[in-house]
């Protein structure tokens, strides 16, 4: 029986990633892409330095859509997005260490894990999303103990020496519509304040309005990005909910106000993104494969198999510098099993490689930001559009 994907993503997504020390922008500001210098020729490279998983290993990573979570000098988690009911943990080498966590409704146990992260006392916490429970181990993978959940639970990030948690969800309580920040406290669950509210400028009818995916950082120093799935809009806020900068507009990889129907290409959309210590946005996108016209479409719903999604959407790097407004370059993955991790500050893309048939291993990769100059490519403006809204860098894969 074949398995049939959505053209459209139906995850819930709130992005949102974290500045360790970046410099501050004045209050309140609002930038364009377009007051931006790009450079739609430079090629970013990457090398790959660590792998993780192994099918014939107890660190065998079964399935797809994985998050990879660091803690500087103490390794690396690995979970399934949408349906995990335990992680496992590496070392700094890749070697695996433990499996943590199993099915149940008990003490300790997962329906779903909506996120988790080291602590600073060598402890992890998890957030289970069905049992509504900030859940706590030991790295030996020993339970201490678990809370509820006063807020419906979300992708987090720790911070105010883990005693405070940045979730970012859209919860559809009376007083949490709307923002999709929120203080909780750890200890107890009980959300504390609410921020990050959407302007009036968001269309709830846009796509992927209420969709779903996780920016990356280790922890929450000061401020918070939050972002949107169907366009590349990303903002700025202090942990105590004071805006600080918006980056908002259209960019050239993005289609603008085009008309969609039953046989359009794959819409591109927000994969991930992240901020690091020089003030340089990570931005991931969805976008379409060279080779999506060859793509069988299926049903009313137009639907794509699973086979035949690697000919179907690729994954595109943008890196900005935001201090001097500048576009550093882009990368391509022909594939669309590529996320973003952040530890100790820097950024480093990962994808899934399958040796078998749902049994990946995680490359994590280090990328150059000194691009490579390649002849630019004369594309018609009008034709990238309908065809997927991929200009001037030819929308070849890398």
């Amino acid at each position: 029986m074949r398995i049939v994907r959505p053209t459209l993503s139906t995850l819930a997504l709130v992005l949102f990633a974290v500045v360790h020390c970046a410099p501050r922008a004045r209050a309140q500001e609002v930038v364009d892409w377009s007051s931006f210098e790009f450079c739609y020729s430079c090629e970013l490279t990457s090398t790959e330095f660590l792998s993780l998983g192994d099918q014939d290993g107890d660190g065998a990573i079964e399935g797809e859509y994985m998050r990879v979570v660091a803690g500087s000098g103490r390794g690396y988690l690995v979970y399934r997005l949408g349906g995990g009911t335990r992680f496992l943990h590496f070392d700094e080498r890749g070697r695996f260490q433990r499996s943590i966590g199993v099915e149940g409704d008990g003490p300790g146990e997962f329906r779903l894990i909506a996120d988790l992260a080291f602590t600073g006392d060598d402890r992890i916490i998890a957030l289970d999303y069905h049992r509504r429970a900030w859940i706590t181990y030991e790295e030996s993978g020993a339970f201490v103990g678990e809370v509820r959940s006063a807020l419906t639970p979300g992708v987090f990030r720790l911070a105010t020496g883990d005693s405070i948690a940045v979730v970012g969800l859209f919860d559809r309580q009376p007083e949490t519509v709307g923002f999709p920040l929120h203080r909780v406290r750890v200890a107890d669950g009980v959300a504390l304040s609410h921020f990050g509210q959407i302007d009036a400028s968001w269309d709830i009818q846009e796509p992927y309005a209420t969709s779903v995916l996780v920016g990356e950082e280790e922890r929450v120093e000061g401020s918070v990005w939050w972002g949107k799935v169907g366009r590349p809009h990303v903002e700025e806020w202090t942990v105590d909910g004071e805006h600080i900068r918006t980056f908002t507009g259209d960019l050239d990889w993005f289609r603008s106000g085009a008309s969609r129907n039953r046989d359009s290409p794959p819409r591109v959309a927000v994969a991930g993104f992240a901020v690091d210590t020089d003030d340089r946005l990570w931005l991931l996108t969805y976008v379409p494969d060279e080779r999506w016209r060859e793509v069988p479409r299926y049903g009313a719903e137009r639907g794509v198999i699973q086979d035949d999604y690697y000919r179907w959407q690729d994954t595109r790097l943008d890196v900005f510098d935001l201090s001097t407004r500048r576009h550093l370059g882009f990368r391509k993955w022909d594939t669309i099993d590529t996320k973003l991790m952040q530890r100790g500050g820097v950024v480093y893309p990962f994808t899934l490689e399958y040796q078998t048939p749902l049994w990946p291993r995680i490359v994590l990769h280090e990328v150059d930001l000194a691009p490579q100059p390649r002849e630019e490519v004369e594309v018609d403006e009008e034709v990238a559009n309908r065809d997927g809204g991929v200009s001037r860098d030819g929308g070849g894969r890398r």
